[in-house]
């Protein structure tokens, strides 16, 4: 009976929590508008989860918890854990040079430590802030060579490496680059079998191939 009244609460709770949760989200309940997809974990479950809106505008297609997003700079978490299992697992130091891996990017006559990258203390301009003063859209595709190249193109750093922080993607682009030329393994490959499947991730990827069919894949949105 205790037993019994116990689940009868929970669920209760559960209810009035779903009600308090739809109504901050209703206000993207309409048919024009880019959704979201939230979670709620409690003890390691999930007591509710729901999507609200339009995942694709274009196809109008809804919004569901098992829509999937591109990750963006959250993958940087990723990238960097995987820089740390290669050195942990011995095919690169975090105090490697830069250039011991990537040569083609000039020495600028200062050593560039992977630790330095992996904190953006390094100095090196961003690639996305290069593409846009070139006008380059960076919607567009480019191979990594183009990206190191447009990376070595440039003279100098910003600033002497260990000396300031400066958010810049080129750190981490480079650094994906350096797991997959330290492991002589495909850099999404490497992140898959280290961190996705021994976590149980089994619908978090990098892709190598931007016309790989996904199923549930939703476009973002800018606000």
């Amino acid at each position: 009976m205790l037993c019994a009244c116990s689940k009868l609460a929970g669920a209760g709770k559960n209810h009035v929590l779903e009600q308090k949760v739809d109504a901050i989200f209703a206000a993207y309940e309409n048919p024009g508008s880019p959704g979201c997809a939230i979670g709620i974990v409690e003890n390691g479950d999930f007591i509710y989860k729901r999507g609200y809106a339009i995942g694709s505008l274009e196809l109008q297609v809804p919004l569901s918890p098992e829509s999937v997003f591109y990750m963006g700079s959250v993958s940087k978490q990723f990238t960097a854990a995987s820089v740390v299992l290669a050195a942990e697992q011995g095919y690169l130091s975090l105090d490697d040079d830069l250039h011991k891996w990537i040569p083609e990017i000039p020495s600028y006559g200062h050593p560039i430590t992977l630790r330095e990258m992996l904190h953006h203390t390094s100095g090196l301009r961003d690639e996305i802030g290069l593409m846009t003063l070139a006008g380059d859209p960076v919607e567009n595709i480019h191979t990594t060579q183009e990206i190191i190249q447009l990376i070595a193109r440039q003279k100098k750093l910003n600033f002497n490496p260990g000396d300031e922080y400066q958010y810049s993607n080129s750190n981490y682009f480079l650094l994906a680059e350096i797991v997959h030329r330290a492991t002589r393994v495909p850099f999404s490959q490497f992140a898959d079998e280290n961190i996705f499947q021994r976590l149980g991730m089994v619908h978090t990827r990098f892709y190598d191939d931007r016309t790989l069919v996904l199923p549930g894949r939703v476009p973002g949105y800018s606000a």
